[in-house]
C-alpha cells in the first residue's frame, strides 16, 4: 500500500501547528475504529518511508499521539503521568476512572487499551495504599466513636468503589478487623456484635423492650441500598391513623456514613389506592451524629404523607419508617430520587396502641 499522498503532502508543511490540523481533520471527518487504524497505518508508512529522518519522525510520532487522543477522547501520556503520581485521592481517582471507563467504552488497539488499564491500576493502588491507614491512624489519635465510624466508612468505601482484586479486598477486610478490634478494647461496655454497630447498654434495653418496632421488617417492594443505620425506638409508637400525628422518639446508630457532607431524614412507606408503594420523605434538618448517635424527638402529622392507606399482610395493617439520607450536593433542586434508605424498616402497626376489645 502507498501512504496517502494527499495526506502526507500536507503533513510535512513548515508548520507543524498545520500538520497536526491536517490530522486532526482527517479524524473528524468519520471518527470510526477503522478510520483511526487507516491513519495509523498512513502514518506507520510514512514513517517508514522516511526512516531516517528525525525531524519528520518526531512529527510523525507527535501526529500519532494527535490521533490518538481525537480518538480515544483522551491524552493517553497525560492521564498516564497522571496516574502515576503518588498524591492522587480518592475524588481524583473517581474522575481518572471515569474517563478510563469512557475512553475504553470504544473499540480499542490492544497498545491503547493496555496504557489505559496499566495506568488506572498503578492510580488505584496509589489511593488504597494512601488511604487504607485512614481508619487505623484516625482512631489512634482520636480513640472515638466517631472515629471509628469515620473508619468504617473509608475502609467500606475503598472496598465498594476501590479494590478490584482478592489480594485488595482481603487486605481491607484485615484492616476493618483491626479497626472493630481496637473500638472492642476502648469501649468494653459498647456492644458491636450487630453488624458493627455500636450499642449502648440503654441501646440493648430499648431494643429488646421495643424489639417489634425496631429497624428489623424487609419489604420486597423497597430496596435497601446500604444498611447503615439502625433505628431503635425509645417507646413504642403512638398512632390511631394516618389522618392523625404519629409520635415515636427514637434513637438511630450508624456504623457508616458518607465521607462527604450529607442531609439524614426519615422515609414513611404506605400504601397508595392503585397497591404501589408511597414514599414520603422527611429532611431532619440539622440532625447530629455524636458517638454515632442520633435522638430525634420523632412526631409527625401523617395527613402530610399524602392520599394513602395503610399497607396490609397477615398480622394486620402497619406503615413503615425508614432512614434515608442524601448528599448535600444535591443542592436546593435535590428532589426524592437524590435520598438513599440506609436502614431496614420499622414496622409500625396502624393503629397502635390497638383498641381495647368492647364487650357486647
Amino acid at each position: 500500500m502507498k501512504p496517502n499522498e494527499k495526506l502526507e503532502a500536507v503533513f510535512f508543511r513548515s508548520d507543524i501547528g498545520a500538520e497536526l490540523a491536517a490530522i486532526e481533520d482527517f479524524l473528524k471527518t468519520d471518527t470510526t475504529h477503522g478510520t483511526y487504524r487507516k491513519g495509523l497505518l498512513d502514518l506507520g508508512m510514512m514513517e517508514y518511508k522516511h526512516k531516517g529522518d528525525m525531524a519528520k519522525a518526531a512529527t510523525i510520532d507527535a501526529a500519532k499521539k494527535k490521533l490518538r487522543t481525537i480518538y480515544m477522547e483522551l491524552d493517553l501520556d497525560a492521564f498516564a503521568e497522571r496516574c502515576n503520581s503518588k498524591e492522587i485521592e480518592f475524588t481524583e481517582y473517581e474522575l481518572i476512572r471515569a474517563k478510563a471507563i469512557k475512553s475504553l467504552s470504544r473499540k480499542c488497539i490492544k497498545e491503547d487499551k493496555e496504557m489505559v488499564t496499566k495506568a488506572v491500576i498503578t492510580a488505584r493502588t496509589t489511593v488504597l495504599a494512601n488511604n487504607t491507614p485512614y481508619g487505623k491512624d484516625l482512631f489512634k489519635k482520636r480513640p472515638t466513636l466517631d472515629s471509628y465510624v469515620k473508619g468504617l466508612s473509608m475502609l467500606g468505601k475503598l472496598e465498594d468503589y476501590v479494590a478490584r482484586t482478592t489480594d485488595e479486598k482481603d487486605a481491607l477486610a484485615r484492616e476493618k478487623q483491626d479497626l472493630i478490634s481496637s473500638a472492642r478494647k476502648a469501649f468494653r461496655a459498647v456492644d458491636f456484635n450487630t453488624q458493627n454497630f455500636p450499642l449502648s447498654r440503654a441501646d440493648l434495653i430499648y431494643r429488646k423492650t421495643n424489639a417489634p418496632f425496631c429497624s428489623s421488617f424487609d419489604c420486597q417492594d423497597i430496596k435497601i441500598e446500604k444498611e447503615w443505620a439502625l433505628i431503635i425506638p425509645v417507646r413504642p409508637p403512638a398512632v390511631a391513623d394516618l389522618q392523625g400525628e404519629l409520635n415515636m422518639p427514637l434513637t438511630i446508630i450508624i456504623n457508616r456514613r458518607l465521607m462527604a457532607a450529607a442531609e439524614y431524614g426519615l422515609m414513611i412507606a404506605s400504601a397508595k389506592n392503585d397497591s404501589s408503594i408511597n414514599k414520603h420523605f422527611m429532611p431532619l434538618r440539622n440532625l447530629i451524629y455524636k458517638h454515632a448517635h442520633a435522638t430525634v424527638r420523632f412526631r409527625y402529622d401523617l395527613k402530610r404523607i399524602g392520599s394513602a392507606s395503610p399497607m396490609r399482610d397477615s398480622d394486620g395493617e402497619y406503615i413503615l419508617l425508614y432512614a434515608a439520607m442524601r448528599p448535600t450536593s444535591a443542592g436546593r433542586n435535590a428532589g426524592n430520587s437524590d435520598w438513599t434508605l440506609i436502614s431496614k424498616g420499622c414496622r409500625i402497626p396502624v393503629p397502635y396502641p390497638p383498641p381495647e376489645p368492647v364487650d357486647n
